[in-house]
């Protein structure tokens, strides 16, 4: 999950031509939040700020009462006049997208009957073969 709040957001700084540079990650927390999970978003977070070479500068964590807030703030750098904005497409002109689009919620369907049919029947095995590319979506 860490992983992916990172890239989300350098991706919209690639979108617009600018150079990811550094994040500030913002954590809101509930108390029965364990703190391995939290190990776990934190490993996500230096995997992608080593693979895209962005430094973590900062942010803030505090308390919550339901559970996880996550927010990323990308920053970035590049030469105004060659940014590139959504107010600047024309018609005819080409929008592209990365990764397999729904991929990442068809995982969660996935995750969702299994849990149903697991709180149906305890003793139901989750079915997961066959669906690790999907399961894996980002």
């Amino acid at each position: 999950m860490g992983y992916k709040a990172v890239i989300v957001n350098l991706s919209d700084l690639a979108a617009m031509n600018a150079l990811p540079t550094q994040i500030l990650v913002s954590l809101a927390v509930s108390n029965r939040f364990p703190v391995e999970a939290l190990e776990e978003i934190y490993s996500g977070i230096r995997l992608a700020c080593e693979r895209y070479k962005v430094d973590l500068v900062g942010g803030d964590t505090t308390s919550s009462t339901s559970g996880l807030v996550m927010s990323i703030t990308a920053i970035g750098m590049e030469k105004t006049e060659a940014i590139v904005s959504r107010k600047g497409a024309k018609p005819n002109d080409l929008l592209v997208v990365t990764g397999d689009l729904g991929g990442a919620y068809l995982g969660l369907q996935i995750l969702e009957r299994e849990h149903a049919v697991y709180l149906a029947n305890p003793n139901m095995q989750p079915e997961m073969e066959g669906y690790d590319y999907i399961l894996n979506a980002n």
